[in-house]
């Protein structure tokens, strides 16, 4: 991966000792969550500037929150500074930048567990007043945490996520390879991310059961895994060549994306939207909800849906299934606007934030 410039990056201070911070990595041992792509892509550029802070392996949803509470803070105890990049961080170290993705479980506790929901709505509200600063992917989730946990808005930098180099247009012969090994032998529409209610399979599924028997030459493919924290996956039901592939590992979705005739994200809440920008990036065009942070992330290069419109929904994969040249403008639109989202900028966006917070500390 690219890394920064050296001399953008160091920190100087008068502080005695060399500045130090710390990141909590308690999603870098989960590979099935967005966090863990976010973190790893922006600790790979920042180098030895940083201290990893890890949970031991094995740890589950309450032993990673426990670490993090009670043991994180130890082993953190020598760096001057410590970001979270994961929506929660240790309550006990005021010394801190926070970067919340979405407040979901706040929003919507009916999607999570009980237990899930009850830690988040217990600890977020206090952890936000007290750390330094907080950081934030999308101008939505920022009037979302204002308006919800009264967070004052200069409190809140809001840096848009990036999209990695290996995403984009792939040959035909390699798309050709993993969908044999996949067992994807039909043309398909492609949708991805974890089975929350949130991610609207049910009505996804719903409206592709309208239009399906009209294109008997297609499937609907979808790729992810069920949540630990949300309550089932919102569905009961999988309908006819509706194909669940489960998790796609990172090197395969670039040809899975690029195969695809079009990418469907009908999601009730994004706080950025990782997916489309990344099947924009590889020249596939897509459909998304009309809602929350999507249409920033997403701009004039998609078509949207109404995701509580099953009708809609299904008009808007028909029209991408039929529309040829429809669908080569939104290719052309969607490599074009994912050009203007790196993770090189998200990282030096991040890495000033620590810097003047660094700067605020030594004073």
């Amino acid at each position: 991966m690219v890394g920064l410039e050296i001399e953008n990056i160091m920190i100087r201070s008068p502080i005695t000792m060399k500045p130090s911070i710390g990141v909590n990595g308690k999603f870098l041992r989960d590979r099935f969550v967005g966090i863990s792509r976010y973190t790893r892509e922006i600790i790979s550029r920042f180098g030895e500037n940083v201290h990893v802070h890890t949970p031991p392996r094995g740890a589950r949803q309450i032993g990673s929150a426990i670490w993090e509470q009670f043991l994180l803070p130890l082993q953190a105890r020598k760096n001057h500074l410590l970001w979270s990049p994961g929506n929660m961080g240790p309550l006990i170290i005021i010394n801190q930048v926070v970067t919340i993705h979405d407040i979901v479980p706040i929003e919507h506790p009916e999607w999570f567990r009980t237990s899930a929901t009850a830690y988040y709505r217990l600890l977020l509200p206090l952890l936000v007043r007290q750390v330094r600063k907080l950081i934030t992917d999308s101008h939505y989730s920022k009037e979302r945490i204002v308006k919800r946990l009264n967070v004052p808005g200069e409190k809140i930098t809001v840096i848009p996520l990036g999209v990695g180099e290996t995403f984009r247009p792939v040959s035909q012969d390699v798309i050709s390879q993993l969908l044999a090994k996949l067992g994807v032998a039909n043309s398909y529409l492609l949708t991805l991310g974890s089975f929350e209610p949130r991610k609207n399979l049910k009505r996804l599924f719903l409206a592709w059961k309208v239009i399906c028997d009209k294109y008997p030459d297609f499937d609907l493919v979808v790729t992810g895994l069920p949540s630990a924290s949300s309550r089932g996956t919102g569905f009961s039901e999988i309908p006819d060549r509706a194909q669940l592939i489960g998790y796609s590992a990172d090197q395969d979705l670039p040809a899975l994306y690029s195969g695809a005739r079009a990418f469907v994200l009908p999601s009730l809440y994004e706080g950025f939207g990782l997916p489309p920008l990344e099947a924009m990036a590889c020249g596939t065009p897509v459909i998304v909800s009309d809602t929350t942070s999507l249409p920033e992330v997403v701009g004039d290069a998609g078509m949207y849906c109404n995701p509580y419109d099953i009708d809609d929904m299904a008009q808007a994969m028909r029209r991408m299934i039929e529309d040829r040249d429809l669908r080569a403008s939104l290719r052309e639109k969607g490599l074009q606007r994912a050009k203007s989202f790196s993770w090189d900028h998200t990282a030096q966006e991040v890495w000033k934030v620590l810097s003047a917070c660094l700067e605020e500390l030594n004073g």
